[in-house]
């Protein structure tokens, strides 16, 4: 039950970062931002 948990979160979290990542502006539309590269982005565009 635990692992089927976390398994649901990380896929929202996942999703949310998808997400984000559609509407911020991004350089390197060629290849997809990690999570990290995606909340950098994200704090530069606000």
């Amino acid at each position: 039950a635990a692992n089927a948990r976390e398994r649901r979160r990380m896929h929202g979290l996942n999703k949310a970062f998808d997400e984000l990542r559609s509407v911020i502006p991004s350089l390197e539309n060629e290849r997809k931002l990690s999570k990290y590269d995606t909340l950098q982005m994200a704090q530069i565009y606000i």
